[in-house]
């Protein structure tokens, strides 16, 4: 599922990858709100599409080439023992967040070709390389060689919103680089609304996806802030909110959990929301955050014709057991798309 949301990182418009929904009423699902409140932390019931797009802190590389220079092809980091996946961050003293940025480093007027100390982070930790850069012979500019990545873009799914402070979290795991699977890391993004245009069904061996659309340059529903293994994070726009009339319902924790029956909410089609059956199989014993905390299985039957079970893309898609949020769909088994994994509600923290 993750790997699904990154292989459309770089379309720019219409985004292919999945999307679930939320549900609209007056009362907790048969709970009153005045029950509801008594001690118990309150949310938005997510499920509903977002357009996501992300800028990177510091730029992966995600490869080292080399420079036509007017002398031949020269390699700067060619025994730097450099790896797909390393993040620069710095080179000198400046801050390096995009490729913009390294060109107007390398090319500012002050720069006559000398080496550059580039600082990088790999698996927690830094590290720095000293390079001369290459100067380009076609376009004169000064360059290191390096193929990276400053930003992503794709579709994904909301599990919920805070109803006091309007923080958000969705998908349930992380968005990670197509080419290196790191985590990437976040300086600053957006997340919009967006619109679930079809739906490819799951069968054993291969995962379905929905797919959905949304436009960059849409009105901004939030900003994103943290990317992790366990969600994407941020703060939403309280005005846009609160014109959306979402759901309130009860945050639970692990020890709500229970086997048995339970719905997700998501959407299948354009933007309708729906609650479908499931049944939770299995709940782990976990005192800490981690992945897969509990085991489901659809059982809806209209769900499964739809889509043949869980699909990619429904990842963050909202589980609510006994009038209460659970947690969240974030896998799919691929040999058998009627069960997946779920992330307790615990674990998705700001």
């Amino acid at each position: 599922m993750c790997k699904n949301f990154c292989s459309a990182l770089f379309v720019a418009f219409l985004v292919f990858i999945s999307v679930l929904c939320f549900s609209f009423a007056p009362f907790v699902y048969g709970v009153h709100m005045s029950q509801a409140y008594a001690g118990q932390k309150m949310v938005y019931l997510g499920g509903f599409p977002i357009g996501i797009t992300l800028n990177t802190k510091g730029v992966i590389v995600i490869g080292v080439s080399s420079v036509t220079t007017n002398n031949g092809e020269v390699t700067p980091f060619k025994n730097a023992e450099i790896k797909e996946g390393d993040v620069l961050t710095h080179i000198n003293k400046s801050e390096v967040n995009s490729a913009t940025d390294i060109s107007s480093i390398l090319n500012d007027i002050t720069y006559k070709g000398d080496s550059v100390t580039c600082t990088f982070l790999r698996n927690g930790s830094t590290f720095s390389k000293r390079v001369t850069p290459a100067k380009d012979s076609i376009t004169g500019l000064y360059k290191l060689g390096l193929w990276i990545r400053d930003n992503a873009a794709g579709v994904g799914t909301m599990t919920y919103i805070d109803a006091e402070t309007y923080k958000f979290a969705c998908l349930g795991h992380a968005i990670s680089d197509i080419d290196t699977s790191i985590v990437m890391p976040v300086l600053n993004g957006n997340i919009y609304k967006c619109n679930v245009i079809g739906v490819q069904k799951g069968v054993k061996g291969k995962a379905g996806e929905l797919k959905g659309l949304f436009l960059k340059n849409g009105s901004v529903l939030g900003n994103v802030t943290k990317n992790c293994e366990f969600g994407v994070y941020g703060q939403a726009n309280k005005e846009m909110v609160e014109t959306m009339h979402l759901t309130k319902v009860i945050l639970g924790n692990k020890s709500m959990v229970k086997v048995g029956k339970a719905q997700i909410y998501c959407t299948v089609d354009g933007t309708t929301p729906k609650a479908y059956d499931v049944e939770i199989i299995k709940a782990m014993n976990q005192n800490s955050p981690e992945k897969r905390s509990l085991v489901l299985k659809i059982t809806d039957k209209t769900l499964l014709e739809l889509t043949g079970g869980i699909v990619q893309g429904m990842s963050g898609s909202p589980i609510v057991q006994n009038n209460v949020l659970i947690g969240a769909v974030t896998h799919v088994f691929v040999n058998d798309p009627t069960k997946g994994f779920g992330l307790y509600a615990d674990w998705m923290s700001f």
